[in-house]
């Protein structure tokens, strides 16, 4: 049996010469920055809008002596595959980091109901009519 290393027809070793280049996009990391800019200003004011559509917020009186926990705006660029912008994302956030117990909440357990109970509840309630 020939070989091709008995031939000498080898296979030229394939030479790879890559070369990565990124656009570096900026994200601007404060409200400052952001706001000088168009498009973040748009993203905000969407973000903002949005917030106020759906009832997020009511405002109220503090209580007295309770701290008033702050707010930051937080930006991230969406972008399609090929790497082009697709869109500016801001998104209100609180610092919940400053939270205290017991002044700012008082429980953190959130009872969720899984799938499988909800489907026995409503078997049992279809049974019963």
């Amino acid at each position: 049996m020939l070989t091709r290393s008995h031939t000498g027809n080898l296979r030229p070793k394939p030479i790879f010469d890559l070369l990565a280049h990124t656009n570096p996009l900026i994200t601007p990391s404060t409200y400052n920055h952001a706001s000088k800019l168009p498009p973040w200003r748009n993203a905000m004011s969407s973000e903002f809008l949005s917030l106020q559509k759906q009832g997020t917020w009511s405002l109220t009186k503090p209580p007295p002596n309770t701290p008033i926990l702050g707010c930051r705006w937080t930006y991230k660029l969406k972008l399609h595959p090929d790497g082009t912008i697709a869109r500016h994302k801001a998104r209100l956030v609180t610092q919940g980091y400053s939270q205290q117990f017991g002044i700012n909440y008082k429980d953190t357990f959130s009872p969720v109901a899984k799938l499988p109970t909800i489907r026995v509840l409503l078997s049992v309630a279809l049974h019963h009519n």
